[in-house]
């Protein structure tokens, strides 16, 4: 028999503890965490020294120097997918250069990159031009909706580049979050308006605009930085600049319409390339820290590591040392004096003196979940999704009266981390320290491991004695894991400790500044699950715990053209899949859906996410698309979409919602990829925080602690830091309970 007992049963939790600082270019994750708080972190960041105010054009301009601040530029972060895992169980392989790509029968990058928004944003914030360019979509438009107007994305493919363009106040403009292209109309600050790459690149037979370029408006006698990142030619130049001047003048490039057929074949649009899903949301139970270092370096030093742990981007010796960083930070990322965040020049917005493309000043910070129950006193029941079996909690830790198995849950929405073997891809097998458990037993217990929220798992040692067990290679790169530990008579568990490192942006770690810095701290009692259905396979795809039906799907398992699990045998098509929490009521459902259709995309096509409590709704509309509304018929040539969106459904009561998928392709060929759903629920704020600042100050390093008490959703304080501050870490404790 089962008995169900999560976290938001045992009500001793600290659910969802985010922080900001008072930092004016970097507070943190609670700036950012949700896609409200970011909206009103961007339209509340005040003039950005430039004189910048509330109109459509001055709130981009916001965001796109939020975005090139924030970001940088190295090789793009990489996750597992479904088609990774079917092409491991079926070939045994991975492509060998690259092991966290599909194996070679396939194409080198089926969508694999990460592209959901906030995730993204906290776990990396680094990537090549797609990835930018994507995953800023679901911002655009967050944004736009936050100012009550209609904004949107879309990727500009033009040669050597893969760029970007929003639309806003009824027209596209240049939007390059990557390298950092804009165009104006002139050089007027106030009356300046953002053009577009068809504007500069003219009609085939008509006037064309590539001294656009060179519109370069100085704001409050300042100018933004324009393709700043590399070094100069011998013209005095940036390099990206004159690469960028160069492909304008092209004669051979033209623009007649956002068509196909009405532009060259070398300018090609994309639509719906990103989504937002992953709530930015975990929970610390009794007896857990979680400590975040601002810099990688300082983390592994500290855990006596030899070696960086990180996930992202899977090349030897990782993020940063094989492709430059390129943003444009005022400081080394690690201080944080009381002058002016950034430094804009006076001189030009070619000069590229404070911009820093050296990629030995930047790289990952980490993130350590460490917890150590006491057993005794029950803390280990806050961890615990499932108990099977009779198990009993006495003076001397876990046993049983029987056979039996507890299963424990991880939830982070930064990437779960890992150390290479050799100076090898993290990717590979022999990876070790992201996930490792230490445990004192009586007699062994095997220990298996499920990335399926359940559905399987598998062994990956046995606790016997003080034992220690490495299974970082079963969960590395990703959000979650469940750990299911078996018991039987005269075996006996006496403690236990999860350790779990993640790697994080460097760019939402809530700095703080000279002289004294607010802390606001929001503990809103909530706790996140991945939900998503497993498309390694039908029987797994189809099991009863996470599916529910379809309609005009056939499963073929990326057998096909298209690499799709699900394929649309005709209009509409779609299924019904669902998410259930490990405890309590939902309180959110979120999901994204990777659907395949024809590319140029013709009229007919449509798709559409809701969400509901029962499998026949009501129905919530959690996102659409639809070419001819867009007008983006014959325009998109990206053969994929994403549907994403989340719901409210508190107000419904209920432990499980159901997630409906439908789409048409025009009878095109076309199915589901991938599909991506996760939950929260509430599980309780009843245990004290305790929150520790470490920080260097005129080169010595001291630490503030704070207390939050118990059942207080919020706490705001203020921290004396002095001269010259160098951030260092910041820690989260529970105390155990006893």
């Amino acid at each position: 028999m089962a008995t169900v007992l999560g976290l938001s049963q045992a009500h001793a939790v600290v659910g969802d503890p985010q922080i900001r600082t008072d930092h004016p270019l970097y507070p943190g994750e609670l700036a950012y965490s949700t896609m409200d708080r970011f909206c009103q972190t961007i339209i509340d960041s005040g003039d950005w020294g430039l004189g910048l105010g509330d109109s459509e054009r001055d709130v981009a301009l916001k965001l796109w120097l939020w975005k090139i601040t924030h970001t940088l530029h190295d090789y793009t972060p990489k996750l597992w997918t479904p088609l990774h895992e079917y092409c491991r169980a079926r070939f045994q392989t991975h492509e060998p250069n690259h092991p966290i790509r599909p194996d070679p029968t396939f194409p080198p990058c089926v969508s694999d990159e990460d592209q959901d928004s906030l995730r993204w944003t906290f776990s990396f914030g680094y990537a090549l031009c797609t990835t930018h360019h994507g995953n800023i979509g679901p911002q655009i438009e967050a944004v736009g909706k936050a100012l009550g107007k209609d904004w949107r994305s879309r990727w500009v493919e033009i040669p050597g580049d893969t760029n970007h363009e929003i639309f806003f106040d009824g027209r596209w403009r240049v939007f390059d979050v990557n390298a950092g292209t804009l165009l104006f109309s002139s050089d007027d600050p106030k009356t300046a308006d953002l053009l577009s790459f068809r504007d500069a690149f003219g009609p085939r037979d008509g006037p064309k605009r590539p001294d656009l370029l060179e519109n370069a408006p100085a704001f409050a006698g300042r100018y933004l930085p324009k393709l700043v990142w590399g070094e100069n030619g011998t013209d005095g130049l940036p390099k990206p600049y004159v690469w960028m001047r160069n492909l304008l003048r092209r004669p051979d490039l033209y623009w007649d319409g956002d068509e196909v057929a009405r532009k060259h074949p070398d300018l090609k649009l994309m639509y719906h390339a990103a989504y937002n899903a992953c709530p930015i949301v975990y929970a610390l139970k009794n007896g857990e820290t979680f400590t975040r270092w601002f810099s990688g370096d300082d983390a592994r030093k500290e855990m006596g590591l030899p070696k960086p742990v990180w996930w992202g981007a899977n090349l030897t010796g990782g993020p940063g040392t094989t492709c430059h960083y390129a943003h444009y930070l005022r400081d080394r990322p690690e201080w944080c004096e009381d002058t002016d965040p950034l430094i804009f020049s006076e001189q030009s917005q070619t000069d590229n003196r404070y911009a820093r493309w050296d990629f030995k000043t930047a790289t990952h910070g980490n993130g350590l979940y460490d917890w150590q129950p006491n057993l005794v006193a029950g803390d280990w029941k806050e961890g615990a999704v499932a108990i099977d079996g009779p198990v009993v909690s006495d003076a001397e830790g876990l046993t049983a009266e029987g056979p039996a198995r507890v299963t424990f849950a991880f939830f982070s929405p930064y990437v779960i981390a890992a150390m290479p073997a050799a100076e090898a891809d993290p990717a590979l097998d022999g990876a070790t320290q992201g996930a490792v458990l230490e445990a004192r037993t009586e007699g062994p217990l095997p220990v298996e491991v499920s990335v399926n929220n359940g559905l399987t798992f598998r062994p990956v040692g046995t606790l016997d004695g003080p034992s220690r067990l490495d299974f970082t290679d079963a969960v590395k790169g990703r959000n979650q894991y469940r750990l299911r530990l078996r018991l039987d008579k005269d075996r006996r568990l006496r403690n236990l400790r999860l350790r779990t490192i993640v790697t994080t942006c460097r760019a939402v770690y809530p700095k703080l500044k000279a002289g004294s810095t607010t802390v606001t701290c929001l503990v809103d009692g909530l706790n996140a699950f991945d939900a998503s259905p497993d498309l390694t396979s039908e029987r797994l795809a189809t099991d009863p715990a996470s599916f529910v039906s379809q309609e005009n799907l056939a499963w073929v398992g990326y057998d096909t053209q298209e690499i799709v699990a699900w394929r649309a045998e005709r209009d509409p098509a779609g299924c019904i899949y669902k998410v259930t929490a490990p405890a309590g009521k939902l309180v959110s459902v979120s999901a994204a859906v990777d659907v395949t259709w024809p590319a140029p995309t013709p009229a007919g096509c449509w798709g559409e996410l809701a969400i509901g409590p029962s499998p026949e709704g009501p129905w919530t509309v959690a996102g659409r698309v639809d070419p001819e509304s867009e007008g983006i018929v014959r325009c998109n040539t990206l053969p994929f979409y994403w549907l994403y969106g989340t719901a409210d459904v508190s107000k419904h009561g209920v432990a499980t919602a159901y997630v409906r998928v439908r789409f048409a392709g025009a009878g095109r060929p076309g199915g589901i990829r991938y599909m991506y759903l996760f939950g929260t629920y509430r599980a309780g704020a009843a245990s004290p925080l305790r929150i520790t600042y470490f920080w260097k100050t005129d080169g010595r390093m001291t630490h503030h602690t704070e207390t939050v008490p118990a059942d207080r959703s919020e706490h705001r304080y203020t921290i004396r830091t002095g001269r010259a501050v160098q951030n260092a870490k910041v820690v989260f404790a529970v105390p155990a309970g006893r």
